[in-house]
């Protein structure tokens, strides 16, 4: 922060403290030019985002990713960037993520309509056959194990270590099932 002649430098706020020294700069910098702030008003971490897109692929809405009811399906949150990559270049990496995501959702609502149909045949005028049954079984086998490589990577990038960094673009690469 900077202080003019006769003024005392007063105690930094919590927020001012809290901002990087980029952005502070920045802030000086660019006071007054309306094309330099950020379109995107949440600046995420990359970390943070990866954390978000296994926490999404076990099935869990996160920071980041929503669960809409209604349509069945993972959305962004509006207005996140990372300030390393351009807003195409980020849509196109989470794209893929928020689509599979989706569709792992969608098989387990369809397998767990499936489950209950077959349970409740006293209340259910639908009764699955032995055939579907199985289907479904092995589906959701599948779809644990899915989800299962999904956790053990979220225990890697949590526990990092030496030169252990998971990125979108590793993670896509790694989780290319």
């Amino acid at each position: 922060m900077f202080w003019f002649e006769g003024e005392a430098p007063a105690a930094a706020s919590a927020e001012e403290s809290s901002k990087s020294l980029i952005d502070r700069i920045g802030k000086v910098r660019m006071a007054g030019l309306p094309f330099v702030a950020p379109k995107y008003p949440l600046r995420a971490v990359e970390a943070h985002s990866v954390r978000d897109v296994l926490q999404m692929l076990q099935g869990y809405p996160s920071n980041s990713f929503l669960w809409n009811e209604m349509d069945h399906r993972f959305y962004l949150k509006k207005g996140i960037h990372l300030s390393h990559l351009s807003e195409a270049s980020f849509m196109r990496i989470l794209h893929q993520f928020v689509h599979g995501a989706t569709s792992l959702r969608r098989v387990e609502i369809f397998v767990t309509k499936v489950s209950k149909a077959s349970c409740d045949t006293a209340s259910s005028s639908v009764k699955a056959s032995p055939t579907l049954q199985a289907f479904a079984n092995a589906v959701l086998m599948r779809l644990e194990s899915l989800r299962q490589a999904a956790m053990r990577k979220e225990v890697q990038a949590v526990g990092g270590g030496a030169g252990t960094t998971v990125t979108l673009l590793s993670l896509s690469e790694s989780l290319s099932w």
